[in-house]
This record gives structure tokens, sequence and C-alpha cells, in this order.
């Protein structure tokens, strides 16, 4: 970002960077010399770009001898002078002005955004602006309006300075040290590598705790490589550096160390005791459709239970009602489970056993006995445990590394009475996606270097079922189907897959964070352990088999899919594969998207690769709100553009085919919390439909652009507080192509049976219609409600229309939207089911006033 100098009538901060301005030349002369340029600015060899807008001059300066002047301008003509320059650097120059006031400006420009501005009789001024790192297209134009001049009619430039410097630089980790296994006796060594400002110091931790950062100091231990001669087994745990200079202190990733016995035989090495016949589920995994209905998954008193009160906008009785985000974050969780239940069921599996839950409260006193068909609570109990891979602080708990480390690690806490559990997450080869969950048990040492990890694998009950682990090579392998009866595939990994995780079950019995309900910051796995970020992040869903996403930031860098090739050019952004397991080898999931909750991104949903026409949605849930476009037709080739503010207020959807979508916006507030749905959304091929939502001013706003007709949209809203919910239906509401519509909503409390829409024709910021929606709770079968419209036509005549398909109504009107005051409009007709009317009255009788239509 830019910083800002003290000099100028008007000053705008520069927040976004963006391409070099055209360059639009007046007058007749050619250009000037770069020599010529340099010697009137008192510069040397800068990329200055002029293309005979600017003269060399000796009447007006600063220093007495020279400075540039714009040329002779006609109406509505701009006098440019560009330089490109790269930061860090400080600029200084002076100008003045001499033009009509109010209308003829010099103006300075960076990257295209304007920064300064002077118009009138200006004298000499300077001025100062700090540019950041990056290349900067910079310019001064002399621009002026369509008619009339003042002054001498120009602007003049002199004494230009940039001033490079050189950033300081940031203190950070090049390289983190590397989790290691070695044998009993062996040395151990742990390096790291860092940069900043001179002096960097180190001091080592240590710790014996899976994810909680090493607190005890290692005496000695102050270099960037700590070196252990002769390790043993009181060694093994994980180790941390924290690097000092200057500017604070920063802090590598946790490690883990395992040293490991010298010799061991053949035979069990760990064994907890549980057993899949008798301590795992005697069904199998399962989608989202049971012989006895749908599956119930996570309802929302589970996500009371997961996250608090803070997900809920009012309790009725025993009901819970969530926030508009909380209920979106909630259904597109469930639809994920469709794919499988294998993390729920391999992690209540372990509680289970562990009783750390009664399986009584689901049925019977053994789970192998237990029935997941016709059993609600057991259903919606799995559901929960399914979604604790994606929240924190358990996924904070996700033990990565590489086969030998994750087996070692078993061998150490499988064992009767452990104070921790584990399940298991395994991810497919690279092409296929998706991921499994099973639950291990025990170790068994087979000769030569081979483990075979003993494992209840959900998608076969009652069988014991093995994951192979070669330490020599430092592979897995576990064989996967969907099912007994489909043939397996081998699932495969080594030390540089990172395919392969274990997950402690005790920080899932946490309560868990709410990314979605405040500024939260979601953490990611390094190596061994964990390291918080401090970023936070949104989540992005698409459904739709098939259906690719490509992000693109707002420099033009892409992660997903381009050409069938996975790009990932934006660091901050990653994505994740459900660990589902009933279907692994059918339809490829797609993941979930984390991007920066900070930022700007353009989805692109692409049907390059599909056959046919395929529903598809997409859903962005952020930090107390939630947008989602769904019922989306992607046909085969085509590509449709979303754009998201990051905070929710606004969303644009630009499709390449006739579309009509359901777009949605909901958001978490002090007092009351609001869902809007604005469905059926016609647009042309080409067109973008944009939907604005201003919770300041309590409005909600359409429009659209590239449209040829007229477009009708059905309209809902939901408002949620302590006492109530009330919702508001309004269908069939016509705009034009340059309407620009808002709903104020903001004072409306759900008692009223009205809201007002003000219409602007042409967006030039004035309103040229009120429309006075009605409630449309119930409209009749195959109607679509009450449509009424007031505006002024001119002739001291204000002309309200209406028609109607749902009952019998009269019109009356009212001087505020209080729920008093109404009045039936003189000579006003009874309006009958189905009928239509146009009534024209005297401004002064029908001027100032609101219009509805009442149910007689």
């Amino acid at each position: 970002m830019i910083g800002i100098g003290n000099v100028g009538l008007r000053v705008r901060w520069l927040a976004v960077w963006v391409a070099l301005i055209a360059m639009m030349v007046f007058g007749a002369g050619s250009s000037l010399a770069q020599s010529k340029i340099d010697e009137a600015m008192d510069t040397s060899g800068l990329a200055w770009e002029d293309k005979g807008a600017w003269l060399f001059q000796t009447d007006y300066t600063v220093d007495g001898v020279d400075a540039l002047v714009s040329a002779k301008a006609a109406d509505n003509e701009k006098a440019i002078l560009g330089l490109t320059v790269t930061g860090p650097a400080t600029l200084r120059f002076s100008w003045k002005v001499s033009s009509e006031d109010g209308y003829d400006f010099l103006r300075f420009y960076g990257n295209g955004e304007l920064v300064w501005e002077i118009t009138g009789e200006v004298d000499w001024a300077r001025n100062e602006l700090k540019l950041p790192e990056g290349t900067h297209a910079l310019s001064w134009a002399y621009e002026k309006d369509d008619g009339g001049s003042g002054g001498l009619d120009a602007g003049w430039l002199d004494q230009l300075e940039l001033i490079r410097t050189t950033p300081a630089t940031p203190l950070a980790v090049n390289q983190q040290p590397v989790a290691t296994t070695v044998t009993e006796g062996s040395s151990l060594t742990l390096e790291v590598q860092a940069k900043g400002q001179s002096p960097l110091t180190y001091q080592w931790y240590f710790g014996t705790t899976a994810g909680v950062a090493p607190s005890t100091v290692l005496s000695g231990a102050t270099g960037s490589t700590l070196t252990i001669s002769a390790a043993n087994a009181s060694d093994t745990g994980y180790y941390m550096v924290r690097v000092t200079d200057p500017s604070g202190f920063m802090d590598s990733a946790v490690v883990a160390v395992n040293v490991r016995a010298k010799t061991v035989s053949p035979g069990l090495v760990a064994d907890s005791g549980f057993r899949p016949e008798k301590d795992g589920f005697a069904f199998a995994n399962y989608g989202n459709a049971l012989q006895s209905g749908q599956a119930v998954n996570l309802t929302p008193a589970e996500m009371r239970r997961m996250f608090g009160d803070r997900v809920v906008a009012r309790l009725d009785g025993n009901k819970v009602v969530l926030t508009p985000p909380a209920n979106k974050w909630m259904e597109k969780q469930s639809a994920g489970m469709d794919g499988g239940h294998c993390e729920g069921m391999a992690v209540l599996s372990v509680l289970i056993y562990n009783k750390q839950v009664d399986p009584g409260v689901f049925g019977t006193q053994s789970v192998s006995t237990l029935k997941i068909e016709g059993n609600p609570q057991l259903q919606s109990e799995i559901g929960y445990w399914f979604v604790t891979q994606a929240t924190s602080p358990a996924d904070k708990a996700i033990i990565k590394g590489t086969p030998v480390e994750i087996l070692d690690r078993l061998i150490s806490g499988l064992k009767p009475g452990a104070s921790e559990s584990y399940t298991i997450g395994v991810y497919a080869p690279p092409g296929v996606g998706g991921g499994h969950a099973v639950t291990p048990y025990a170790v068994e040492y087979m000769g030569n270097d081979i483990y075979n990890v003993l494992v209840y694998d959900n998608n076969h009950p009652g069988k014991t079922r093995r994951l192979i682990v070669d330490k020599t090579r430092n592979t897995w392998e576990l064989g996967l189907s969907i099912n007994p009866g489909v043939e397996e595939k081998p699932w495969f990994g080594d030390a540089n897959t990172k395919t392969l995780e274990i997950v402690p079950s005790s920080p899932r019995m946490l309560v868990q964070e709410c990314s979605f309900c405040e500024e939260t910051a979601r953490e990611g796995s390094v190596g061994l352990a964990t390291v918080g970020g401090g970023q936070r992040f949104s989540e992005i869903y698409v459904d739709g088999n098939g259906v690719r996403l490509l992000i693109t930031d707002a420099v033009g860098r892409r992660y997903g899919f381009v050409d069938g090739v996975f790009l990932q050019e934006i660091p901050d952004i990653s994505h994740r594969y459900a660990k589902s397991g009933s279907e692994l080898w059918e339809d490829t999931p797609a993941p979930v998207f984390f991007v920066p909750a900070d930022q700007k991104f353009k989805l692109t949903l692409d049907g390059s690769v599909l056959t046919n026409v395929t529903e598809t949605a997409v859903t962005l849930i952020g930090s107390g709100f939630d947008i989602a476009v769904e019922d989306i037709f992607l046909e085969a080739g085509e590509s449709d553009v979303l754009e998201f503010e990051p905070d929710g207020s606004a969303v644009s959807y630009t499709t390449t085919g006739s579309e009509s979508p359901d777009i949605t916006l909901g958001f978490a507030a002090p007092g009351a919390d609001f869902e809007f749905t604005v469905a059926g959304v016609e647009t042309d091929p080409g067109a973008t439909m944009n939907i604005q939502l201003d919770r300041t001013k309590g409005t909600l706003t359409l429009s659209s652009s590239g449209n040829s007709q007229s477009a009708f949209y059905d309209l809902s809203v939901v408002r949620y507080d302590d006492d109530s919910e009330q919702e508001f239906y309004h269908d069939e509401i016509e705009l034009e192509p340059k309407d620009l519509a808002a709903l104020n909503y903001g004072t409306w409390q759900g008692e009223a049976d009205t809201l007002e829409l003000t219409v602007d024709w042409d967006g030039d910021g004035t309103i040229d219609e009120r429309l006075e929606l009605t409630d449309d709770e119930a409209p009749a079968a195959g109607g679509s409600g009450i449509r009424l419209s007031a505006k002024s036509v001119g002739a001291g005549k204000v002309e309200v229309s209406w028609s109607n398909t749902v009952g019998v109504v009269v019109l009356e009107s009212n001087t505020s939207l209080g729920t008093s005051g109404w009045t039936t409009v003189p000579d006003t007709q009874i309006v009958t089911q189905g009928e239509s009317r146009t009534f024209v009255l005297d401004t002064a009788v029908g001027g100032n006033k609101y219009y509805r239509l009442r149910k007689n």
C-alpha cells in the first residue's frame, strides 16, 4: 500500500494496484526526448513516456532554470506524462496549476488509481509518496472537461526526486528442522537455517506431548544446529528452535524425534486390546441414503454441542435455530458425508472402547449389536465425530509424517489403558483423490523390517485388515475397496507423499473453534506437529461431479485445474479431501478450498471435462457470513465466473449460458441475523448478476449487466432474533436490464407485512420508483402472489399498478411504513383474484406516499 504525502486539494488512498492506465495525448507537438524530460525534471535516466503532450519551458519553474508544462488542450482531452519506477522508494516532485476551478484538473495517478488532484490557481507545492516493493506505473495528467477554460489553462511539473531504499531483511526460517528416527546410541542432529537482522540468536526447546509447543529449555542448545551424540529413549519427543533478531522472534516447526530400540523380535510389538469382531460396528460404512431413509448426520443440536452458543440464533424450547452461516456450514458437512461416514465410525468405535462414550444411549451396550437403520441418535453421533476431521483444535493435532514416523508413534501409543487413542487417515495416490479413515489397534513385526499395523476398516466389518509399513524403504500400503464384493486396489505412499496421518482423539472431545462465527484463525499441519500461522481462512465448497474450480487472485495467479494440470501458484491457498471411504473408487469428490479471508478472488466453474449437463453449486463460508450460488446447470465446455467480496457483502455471477440460479447471502450479527435468497435469477449468456449487501444502511441491492430483457426474481428474507424467526417472501419482482433495485430491510422488524424496494432506472443515484412488496407467504397453487408498483409518470401524476393472484385485495396508502395510518385510496375498486390494474392519481393526492395491497 502506498503512503500518502501532505499536498493536494483531494487525497485518495491507493487500495489496489492495477495495470498501467492508457496513455491519452492531445496537442500537435512531438514527444520530448528522454534527456529533455530528465533535464526539466532534474532527473537522470528514468523511464519516461510522453507522446507530445508535455513541453520543455523556462517561464515557470521552481529552481529558476526549467520545468515541464502541459501542451494546449481541447475540451475532453488529457495530457499524460508517464513514468515507470521500481520500489521501495520515496518519490518527491513539485507541481502547480492554473485552470478553470473545479472543472479542469492536474492529477497524479499511481497504478491507475487517483492519488492527488489540484484545480484553480495553485502555486508550486511539494509532494512526497512512499512506494512499496514492486513495479509502479505513475502518471501526471492535465485533464479538461467538456467546455470552458480558466487561468493559463495548464499544469507544470518540476524537480522530481526518486530516493530508493533498501528494506530491512524480515525475520524468517528458510529451512525447517526435519523430523527423524534414529537407532538407540546413534548420533542425532537437527538443523535450522534462518535470515533476519543481525545479530541472530537461537534457543532449542524439548517437549513430550503431541500438539503442544515444546517448553523445556535445552541448556547450551543455542546454535542453529542441535547435536545429541548418543541418543537414548529419553530423547524421544518434540523439538523446536526459537530464532531471535532485533525485530522479535520466530519459532520453527515442531518436529518429532523417535529413538527406537536396536533389535525387535517378530510378533506383536503393540496392542491396545481392541478387536474388530467385538469392538467394531457390525454394519458397513454407508452414505446418506439408508434403507430406512436419509441418514440424519449433523443436527442443530450437534452444532451447538460442537461449537457452543455462538452458532445459535435462537432457542425455541428444545429446538435450536442456527445462525445462517452455521446452518450453511452444517448443510455442506452433511452433504459431504454422502461418500461415506468412515471417519465418524473409526472415531466413535475407539471412543466407546475406551469408555469415553456410552453405547447404551444408542440402544445396546455392545457395539457389535448396534444397528444404524432406524437409529437417528447413532446416525447423528457418527456424523458428529465425522465432522471433527475438519475442525480445530482437532485438526491442529493431526500428525503427518513419514511411514516410519507414524509407525513408531503407534508402537509407543497402542497399549491397554493408554491415555490417548488414534485413528489413521490414508489418502489416495496422485490423480485419484479422496481419503479413508481406519482404527489402528495393534502392530505386528513380520521380520526384515516389515510391520503390519492391524486396523478396523469399517468398509469390512468384523475383519482384521493390515496396513503394511516397510521401514527400510519407508513406505506404506493398504488394500482398499468399496465393499467386500469389489476387487481391492492398493493405496500406497512413501516418505515424500505425506499421504499417511494419525489423529489423536482427545482434541476432538473439546469444544471446537468456530471459524465461521467470528475472526478466528485456522491453523495447518506441518511435519509431525502443527504450527499456528495466525491467518484467517474462508471455506469454498463446490458441488457437481466433474466440475472443476479455478481460483484466480488479483495479480493473475491461479490455484486449480488449467488444461488438465493442477496449478498451485497462490501460496496462501490450500485444499483438503474429506475422508469418507464408502465409494473410494467411484466419483472423485471435490476438495474443500481454504482461501485467505482478507483477499478477493475470482472463481471459475470449469465444465471442460463434462460430458453432460451437470447441476452444480458453489458456496463461500467465512467469518460470520455465507454466500451460495445454487441450481447452476453447467453444460459441457461452459465456464461460469463468480466473484465474492471477502467480507460476504457482495457477489457477482457471470454465465456463458442461460441460467436461473438461486443466490443466497446470510450473516450473523448482534441483535438479529438475516438470510436473503434471490431465486430464479434469469441471465442471458454472458450476463452478470450482482447482489450487494450494506449492513450499515440495511439494504440489499440487485442489478445486472449484459441482459437484453427484463428479469423476474423471487425474494425471501428470514430474520432471526432471540425471540422469534420472521419470514418474508415476495415473488416475480420485475427488473429492467439497467435497473438498480435496493431492498430496505434494515427497519423491518418482522411484524409488518411489507418491505420497501426502491428502483433506480439508469443507475444515476436517483430513486425513480418505489415498490411496496407484500408478504406472499402462502401463494395460491400455480399463482405467483401479489405485485405492486408506484411511480411518477410526469404531468403531475402518480401511477400505481398491481396484479393479484392470491385473493381479493384493496389498495391502501400511508405517509410512513408504520403499521398504523393506512387508508383506502379514494375510488379504489376491489381487485379479485387473477386481475391486474393501473390507477393514476394527481401528485397532490398520491405523491410522497407508500402504497400496499391488503387482503380483503
